[in-house]
């Protein structure tokens, strides 16, 4: 399924007539899209979700990363980081979460994804590795949240 990032202008002229919501709404709204993913998702397994033991390479909370930064290549909004640290929101670590690589059409049309697609499975609001296990909070967020006298 066509996902954000994409619009009628971007997408392939597949000469229409695929499914019904390219022919009433455009390419946009078509729904014979299907995401590739980098590896192949093991079912989820229940389990505690843990914080990762320390921040990852490209982790959101680091000073200068794009999303503190607002890059236009990445959807990072820097007051939304502090918001999900004082609240308690949790955040995810990306680490061992399945990506989209590219999205397949039926007709052989092929779009590149994202970089950061990630497309893990959400069993109670809890994403979960590619591996089944569930995810790790961000270390970098679980600094901050205790840096402002939160807990975790």
């Amino acid at each position: 399924m066509i996902h954000c990032g994409y619009d009628d202008a971007t997408l392939p002229d597949l000469g229409g007539g695929c499914c019904i919501g390219a022919d009433v709404y455009g390419p946009g709204r078509c729904t014979c899209w299907r995401d590739e993913h980098d590896v192949e998702q093991a079912p989820p397994v229940p389990g505690p979700h843990e914080v990762r033991e320390r921040m990852c390479a490209d982790c959101a909370y680091r000073p200068g990363s794009p999303e503190k930064v607002e890059d236009p290549e990445v959807a990072g909004d820097p007051q939304a980081l502090e918001h999900y640290a004082a609240a308690g929101a949790p955040f995810w670590c990306h680490d061992g979460m399945r990506r989209v690589v590219a999205r397949r059409h039926p007709s052989g049309a092929e779009l590149p994804a994202h970089a950061a697609a990630y497309d893990p499975p959400i069993t109670d609001g809890v994403p979960h590795r590619a591996d089944g296990r569930p995810g790790l909070l961000c270390a970098g967020w679980a600094a901050r949240r205790r840096a402002i006298g939160g807990t975790r």
